[in-house]
């Protein structure tokens, strides 16, 4: 399955990229960025360097799938054209949790962009809307890391599957955080000091 992330250069665009990579039925091929438009998405996410991808300033190829990362109603603007192309979206943004349009603006304080939306979009919590997953064409989730796995595998039909830390991109050396030592570990502690160093350091 052929997967695109709009706004790939959050947070939640970046999570999600690094949880996608290890779906052994999904390939991330189309990436975008407000802020990063024309790099190397491992120039500005090191951690993500075995996915060679460019971040574009819109999504390109079929797609099977999108995910939108954006903040809300800039998600909403961003995802309604690609409903309307045929793909399915999942919106990680709070878009199209609420399913009234009196209620989005009472809680974001803007109209929606199209609240016809609103009342087809469900909530990707698999455990209670499995089958309505699985025939939607746009879902709505908390954030990448809640329920991502089951959600995505629900909606495009795929077969289950257990993520391993193996399959994390890997990272280059040079990209790794640094580990510093503890503090106990670099000043002796009173209680290892003995009582003849004591005396000595008083003396």
């Amino acid at each position: 399955m052929k997967v695109g992330i709009i706004n790939i250069t959050g947070y939640a665009g970046s999570e999600l990229a690094r949880i996608l990579y290890r779906h052994p039925e999904v390939e991330v091929t189309s990436v975008t960025g407000r802020s990063a438009a024309g790099q190397q998405l491992n120039e500005v996410f090191p951690h993500l360097s075995a996915m060679d991808l460019t971040i574009d300033p819109e999504l390109s190829g079929s797609l099977d799938l999108v995910f939108s990362a954006l903040p809300h109603k800039a998600s909403a603007e961003a995802c309604i054209p690609v409903l309307e192309q045929g793909v399915k979206v999942v919106d990680i943004s709070a878009d199209f949790r609420l399913k009234k349009a009196d209620e989005y603006r009472e809680w974001y304080g803007v109209d929606h962009p199209d609240p016809m939306y609103l009342e087809e979009a469900v909530y990707g919590l698999t455990e209670l809307h499995r089958d309505d997953v699985r025939t939607s064409r746009l879902g709505t989730s908390k954030r990448p890391y809640t329920g991502l796995q089951s959600f995505t595998g629900t909606m495009l039909e795929l077969p289950a599957w257990s993520p391993t830390p193996a399959a994390t991109p890997p990272a280059p050396s040079w990209a790794l955080p640094r580990r510093w030592p503890r503090e106990s570990s670099r000043k002796t502690s009173s209680s290892t000091v003995s009582p003849e160093s004591r005396a000595a350091a008083a003396a």
